[in-house]
């Protein structure tokens, strides 16, 4: 069963995937089309262009969306986005896509960060880190 803490209103998870692309790519978040289903059975992404010269990003969370980016910027865009340093040198436009992808997730459940890593590397981090 999935969470019951999961926020449900579309408007919201859109709106949060949207301010995170902002983040990432001040200079480039109108560039993408966002798309958030009602879907709850399983985890996905899709990316492809869309009919207004945008990169089209749809999941059915934010979670979903923001892999979605980093595929596309991985991917078609040669950029990284890390912990430790961000690529993020984009041209002008965008690269297309193509042909569609998509993906589901592989697990029900995942988790963020190693087990490691709050005993091992998070306790040299300074506050600017945090």
């Amino acid at each position: 069963m999935r969470q019951e803490n999961v926020v449900t209103d579309t408007g919201v998870r859109l709106k949060s995937a949207g301010e995170l692309i902002k983040r990432i790519l001040p200079d480039h978040y109108n560039y993408f089309d966002l798309k958030i289903s009602d879907d709850i059975m399983e985890d996905y992404f899709i990316i492809k262009d869309s009919d207004n010269n945008k990169i089209y990003l749809e999941s059915n969370n934010p979670v979903g969306i923001a892999s979605a980016l980093n595929w596309y910027l991985k991917y078609y865009c040669n950029c990284h986005v890390s912990w430790n340093g961000n690529q993020l040198n984009l041209h002008e436009p965008l690269p297309k896509v193509g042909e569609t992808v998509s993906h589901k997730a592989t697990f029900d459940l995942r988790y963020y960060l190693n087990y490691c890593t709050f005993s091992y590397s998070m306790v040299w981090w300074d506050w600017e880190r945090w």
